[in-house]
């Protein structure tokens, strides 16, 4: 495919770099790079084709960075965003669904294979790995205090561990009960 991830992958930094200079918030530091790292790294464990991953990865943000659409209904425009992208370098048809479904699925949605799986599980990870980005939204774009803003993260890590896969449940109890006695003294 003539490395069509790292294709996708300079053209999503771009994306991200144009924002940033609106925002001052790297969306590709700060997340997404994030996600694709573990996104990466639980493909290669749970034997998933790691090209559908890596790509969903890379795209699972991509209205939401873009501005396209909802926030709330980022997931259905980055699947659309996505294909368009995956199109314009000729990428297969087939592969173009599994990458979508992955972008589509990896918030509330069900999940009908590993790939979809080991997204959204990537996603709350990236969480778990830049915890100044949550407190960043609750203080910095919701305007909240310091108490209310320790409840938000404390519900929005919860909410986060309770999303992830049967394996990843079970992969990450012991990180996510690190990060809850660290930051809230027991969860």
């Amino acid at each position: 495919m003539d490395n069509i991830v790292e294709k996708v992958k300079e053209e999503m930094i771009q994306i991200s770099n144009d924002k940033m200079k609106i925002t001052s918030y790297d969306d590709w530091n700060s997340h997404i790079k994030l996600v694709y790292e573990n996104a990466h790294k639980l493909a290669g464990e749970r034997n998933a084709d790691i090209e559908i991953v890596d790509l969903a990865a890379i795209l699972h943000d991509v209205a939401r960075v873009m501005e396209y659409g909802t926030v709330e209904e980022h997931n259905i425009y980055g699947a659309e965003v996505a294909e368009k992208i995956l199109k314009k370098y000729n990428y297969p048809e087939e592969r173009i669904e599994k990458v979508k479904k992955c972008v589509y699925n990896h918030i509330d949605n069900p999940k009908s294979s590993v790939e979809e799986e080991i997204i959204a599980d990537a996603d709350v990870l990236a969480h778990f790995d830049n915890l100044s980005m949550l407190y960043w939204i609750a203080m910095g774009k919701k305007k909240l205090n310091c108490d209310d803003s320790k409840e938000f993260v404390k519900k929005k890590l919860e909410f986060d561990y309770n999303k992830l896969s049967e394996y990843g449940k079970e992969k990450f109890k012991d990180r996510y009960a690190g990060i809850m006695e660290t930051l809230f003294g027991s969860f």
